[in-house]
This record gives structure tokens, C-alpha cells and sequence, in this order.
């Protein structure tokens, strides 16, 4: 018998930056028997959704979405916000009734999903944690604010030398960041001023500690 789900605060992303990260999803129902769930790992989470059917192992069927705008910008397509969420899951519960009720036949499997560079940095700081590393926040906090925002989504495949030069060269040209409040960022004014580019270049072609990295 399907449980009751008590509803998770998933609908911003400011609400679920206080959740905590865990492999059980997080639920929200969204009609009798059926909800979208959240995975929060440690770089970000994960759209779910379920649909009770009792010929399924627990009770339920499940699949997943896409990526949560968890620090990646919604597209709509593999990154999604709560209302793109919502509405792809809909879809997936009306087909899987269509499919269940013999109007639709069972789908062929979908082709695995390309690994990405935002999959590729949550092993990499799995690892750095692992062998002790010595400054996971920071990390986390340079990887929110220059890896993920530029080429999170992109396939590691299409990483080519090109594109990690531009990269490399717009983190040394803007401006340095500055505290801000969860889901914004603001930069320091630097305008005008040559020593500070200087300084932001410098900064941009120096390497990591050997020591935890």
C-alpha cells in the first residue's frame, strides 16, 4: 500500500540548499499516488518522480528526470527547475496510466545519459573528501562559482582545449566575487582599475595545493 507522503520544500532553490544531502529522495505529492522527488548529493540533486503500482518492487514505479538548477541554469531539457520538474513528471505519470491501461506500448530503453562535467567534479570531490582533503568547503564554494555555472552541463567528451582557454580567460577577466545571499551573485567593482585585473590573472593560472588535492 502506497505510504503518505509528507511534503518536502522543493519548489525553490534557496528552500532546498537547507535540506539536507542524503541517497533517499526527498518527495512532493502531486496527485493520489504519485509525487516528484529530489536526490540531493554533495554538487547539486536530482528530479525523481513515482507512481504507486503495485506490480512494481515497494509499491511504486520510479524514474528520473534531470538535474536539479541546483547551480546549473534550467533549460528545460537536462536541467530542470521545480515547475519544469513538475510538468516533465506529469507527463511520465499520464504515460506510464496509458502504458498500464494497454493504450501505449512499453517503451525501448533510453540511451544512458552522457557524463557530464558536473558528474564528473561530484566523483572528483567524492575522491578529494575520501583522501582527506583539507578544504572541501572552499573547493565546493569555487566550483559553484566557476566550474559549474560555464560548463557543468557540457559532456566531458566536448571538453576540448578551446574551450577550457576561454573558460580560463573569462575567469581571469571578470571581476572579483563577493559574498552574496544564497542563489545570487554579486561582484566586486573593479572598473577601471589595472592592478586588479592583474591580480584576477594571476590568481586564475595558479595551481592547487599538492597537499589533500
Amino acid at each position: 500500500m502506497p505510504r503518505t507522503v509528507n511534503d518536502a520544500p522543493l519548489t525553490t532553490r534557496a528552500a532546498r540548499e537547507r535540506l539536507a544531502a542524503r541517497h533517499q529522495p526527498y518527495w512532493r505529492a502531486i496527485e493520489a499516488g504519485a509525487a516528484v522527488g529530489y536526490r540531493k548529493g554533495a554538487m547539486g540533486g536530482v528530479w525523481l518522480v513515482r507512481v504507486a503500482d503495485p506490480a512494481a518492487g515497494g509499491g511504486y514505479r520510479q524514474s528520473a528526470l534531470g538535474r536539479a538548477d541546483d547551480a546549473l541554469k534550467a533549460a528545460g531539457t537536462e536541467v530542470l527547475d521545480f515547475r519544469q520538474a513538475e510538468a516533465k513528471a506529469r507527463e511520465w505519470i499520464a504515460r506510464h496510466h496509458r502504458i498500464a491501461a494497454g493504450l501505449e506500448p512499453e517503451p525501448t530503453a533510453a540511451p544512458a545519459a552522457p557524463y557530464i562535467v558536473a558528474d564528473a567534479i561530484t566523483d572528483y570531490l567524492a575522491d578529494y573528501v575520501a583522501r582527506g582533503g583539507k578544504a572541501p568547503h572552499e573547493l565546493r564554494y569555487a566550483i559553484n562559482a566557476h566550474i559549474l555555472p560555464a560548463v557543468g552541463a557540457l559532456p566531458v567528451g566536448r571538453l576540448s582545449r578551446e574551450r577550457l582557454k576561454a573558460w580560463h580567460r573569462a575567469i581571469a577577466a571578470s571581476p572579483a566575487r563577493v559574498r552574496a545571499k544564497a542563489g545570487e551573485q554579486r561582484h566586486r567593482n573593479t572598473e577601471g582599475d589595472p592592478e586588479a585585473l592583474r591580480r584576477r590573472r594571476s590568481s586564475s593560472k595558479q595551481k592547487p595545493a599538492r597537499r589533500g588535492v
